[in-house]
């Protein structure tokens, strides 16, 4: 992760400085005072045979299954994420499921109210579009998905289809130039397009990001088809929880050799 040590599975889990500074961040920091001869097994058999009274074993492998994930991710997807970012999105991962725990020690008449959602609905009389993209290969379709919802949580439409795309990034820059298009053929007034990938994200709303020149190209086109669309409420970055619906379709699609378009009815591989 960090590019300056071998990365073994002791320093990739345990020594890493971005994996120190994961575990070291709320909720609940992890100091670990670990000798650097011990492995990865035997410190996991020692915390497990000598629990801490101060560390919960449970948030320990939370917090290094989000760092496993993320390595995945960073060699497989291109993708990486800020050490503060990925604390953040553990954070909402725990506080989400300790909502759900619980939830179940209640009388069931007091379930709905304890539990909240990990989507965020838009402002009152606001539209919100969550995008995202799957990608395995260059030699292999990638595939977008497009999910619009009210301010009530009401679907109102969607679409997922197969692109072609050199890289993830490109994947997701796609992504967002089809959901502009799609927007602008439903004449959508009052939205916002939310999606999972910061540093695209961040190029849209005019901050400084090194990305490619044909992810530009394609991030140009769709902020110029968005203006053409009344009250445009601009683009936002989200952690993949909130983001997952999208993600989940995309998924799906990907082994499709088909476009899926819904209108109020969502398929049912993101029906709960």
């Amino acid at each position: 992760m960090c590019g300056t040590e071998i990365e073994t599975t002791e320093h990739l889990l345990l020594h890493c400085p971005y994996v120190k500074e994961v575990l070291n961040s709320s909720p609940n920091p992890i100091s670990l005072n670990i000798d650097c001869s011990s492995t990865f097994l035997e410190k996991c058999k020692d915390w497990i045979n000598n629990p801490r009274k101060k560390i919960s074993l449970e948030l320990m492998f939370t917090k290094m299954w989000f760092i496993w994930k993320e390595i995945c991710n960073k060699i497989f997807e291109n993708k990486s994420t800020s050490s503060n970012t990925l604390a953040i999105e553990i954070q909402g991962y725990i506080y989400f499921w300790s909502k759900r725990s619980s939830a179940q020690d209640k009388p069931k008449k007091q379930r709905k109210q304890t539990l909240t959602p990990v989507w965020k609905a838009p402002l009152k009389d606001t539209l919100k579009i969550n995008v995202d993209d799957a990608w395995i290969s260059h030699s292999l379709p990638s595939s977008y998905a497009i999910i619009l919802r009210d301010d009530g949580g009401n679907s109102g439409g969607g679409k997922a289809g197969q692109s072609e795309a050199l890289d993830p990034q490109e994947a997701e820059a796609l992504g967002e130039l089809q959901t502009a298009i799609w927007a602008q053929e439903k004449v959508l007034e009052n939205f916002n397009i939310e999606g999972d990938y910061e540093i695209l994200f961040n190029y849209v709303q005019g901050k400084k990001s090194d990305i490619s020149w044909r992810s530009k190209a394609y991030l140009n086109e769709a902020d110029i088809l968005v203006d053409f669309c009344n009250n445009f409420l601009g683009f936002y970055f989200v952690l993949r929880l909130r983001n997952m619906v999208a993600d989940t379709l995309a998924k799906y699609v990907r082994a499709l050799n088909s476009t899926v378009l819904c209108e109020n009815i969502p398929p049912s591989c993101i029906q709960h």
